[in-house]
């Protein structure tokens, strides 16, 4: 089985940035909202169609350290990366999904765990959100 890494801004996550990508959580399509409009004196609701919103991918990865400066060092250059500011949006690919680029922005990163206490290594979520569900 070959190892999934994503590319986001021309930056490998294997090579680049030493992440080991864990799973990537993929919904099947964009966040659907119906559209429907209450009508006195009739049952039930009047449909008016569905809206669409961002596509959303939830990437677990593990950061390998071999000190507590390397984990610290490797936090602070992941950090750099996906800290954009402005309103743009920025091309992701993912190795397991190579045909598709995506373009999006980090909208959550959660606190990296440590595997276990005496271990330098950890890991963490970064939730990666397409404003254009199509890749």
């Amino acid at each position: 089985m070959n190892e999934v890494t994503f590319n986001f801004c021309g930056f490998n996550s294997s090579t680049d940035l030493d992440l080991i990508v864990n799973d990537i959580k993929r919904n099947v399509g964009p966040e659907i909202s119906e559209n429907v409009q209450d009508a006195p004196g009739m049952m039930g609701k009047i449909f008016q169609g569905n809206s669409y919103g961002q596509r959303v991918f939830e990437i677990d990865v593990t950061i390998k350290a071999t000190s507590e400066a390397d984990r610290v060092d490797k936090i602070q250059r992941l950090s750099n990366l996906i800290t954009i500011t402005g309103d743009g949006e920025y091309p992701m690919v993912f190795s397991d999904d190579a045909e598709y680029t995506y373009y999006g922005h980090f909208s959550q990163i959660s606190q990296v765990s440590r595997l276990s206490q005496n271990s330098f290594d950890g890991t963490l979520t970064l939730t990666f959100s397409c404003s254009d569900p199509k890749g």
